[in-house]
């Protein structure tokens, strides 16, 4: 199978319902036969673009060959792309002020917005699945054949709705909304762990702006900048949002300050201590039950997607 988010993206994604475009709702690759092999042996082929590995690889382990998966990683790309850009810029105009250059570039390099890209990817089909007479409320546009007819960023949905397709469209832009912040208070906790840890290895920037500061510098006026927009999206949410990911916080700093007692007990089992490896290979072996993992909003975040509700409209959106 292909090792690529692209494929992550079409597994966790949840397909389309029996009679809503599968291949095997016509007789086509049920079972294990040549059509499924088929397309076990096409997943593999590094030759061709992976997106539609990802989906050839989803339908040899599954038998439904879910092409909607490849229509909605894109749109999440593109509107993953436009709020990284959006951040990056208020970043840089910071960067610029801060350091007096003419042309600030700065990225972070993270996977960290994973969790985020596939809720996203979630509620897209989830809108889509419940919008009528072939309106597309993601993209604002009637024509769902190949992902023609529009985008993400210039969503412009006719005025002559229905209540339904009006209900998908705003629903879609809660979403994008609610990742807005989600993205941002991701990376403002990662960064901040970075710094703290001395790790500095994922800010990128350029020339001129590398001459004219510590990398140091550049990421705490970085993450600063972060933490502001973080906090005034905050102000658009109820206060228990913000309860919410104090208390994740919380959790994520006190991590934090048990990091020394654990590089210290990792640094004694690499020295060979008698027992030791032994020792902390068996509390790590241990399975945890997923009830009791910790979701935090800094470094190696995780995200659980709940199943849609089957009775109207979620009225709040969660990551």
């Amino acid at each position: 199978m292909v090792d690529d988010d692209t494929e992550r993206f079409a597994a966790r994604v949840p397909g389309p319902p029996r009679g809503r475009g599968t291949m095997s709702d016509v007789g086509v690759g049920t079972g294990d036969g040549p059509v499924r092999r088929l397309a076990e042996w096409g997943a593999r082929r590094d030759s061709l673009p992976t997106s539609l590995r990802a989906v050839l690889g989803y339908y040899a382990a599954t038998g439904e060959f879910d092409s909607q998966a490849v229509l909605l990683k894109r749109r999440v790309d593109e509107t993953m792309d436009r709020l990284l850009a959006d951040l990056y810029e208020t970043v840089e105009t910071a960067l610029e002020a801060e350091f007096d250059v003419a042309a600030a570039t700065f990225r972070y390099e993270t996977k960290l917005t994973l969790p985020a890209e596939l809720t996203l990817g979630y509620l897209y089909r989830q809108a889509t699945e419940r919008a009528t007479g072939r309106f597309d409320p993601v993209t604002g546009t009637r024509s769902r054949l190949f992902g023609l007819g529009g985008d993400t960023a210039n969503r412009t949905p006719p005025p002559n709705l229905s209540a339904t397709n009006r209900e998908a469209v705003a629903f879609v832009d809660r979403a994008e909304g609610v990742t807005d912040l989600i993205v941002k208070a991701l990376l403002d906790g990662d960064m901040r762990d970075a710094i703290n840890d001395a790790e500095f290895e994922d800010f990128e920037v350029n020339d001129e702006l590398s001459r004219a500061a510590s990398i140091q510098r550049v990421a705490e006026v970085a993450q600063e900048t972060l933490r502001a927009e973080t906090e005034r999206l905050f102000d658009r949410y109820p206060d228990e949002v913000r309860a919410a990911y104090d208390r994740a916080v919380d959790i994520s700093e006190s991590h934090q300050d048990e990091d020394d007692a654990f590089r210290a007990t990792l640094r004694d089992a690499r020295a060979g201590e008698p027992g030791l490896a032994t020792r902390s290979s068996r509390r790590t072996s241990t399975p945890r039950s997923p009830a009791t993992t910790t979701r935090s909003p800094t470094r190696n975040a995780t995200c659980r997607i709940s199943k849609p509700s089957t009775t109207g409209w979620a009225s709040s959106t969660t990551a």
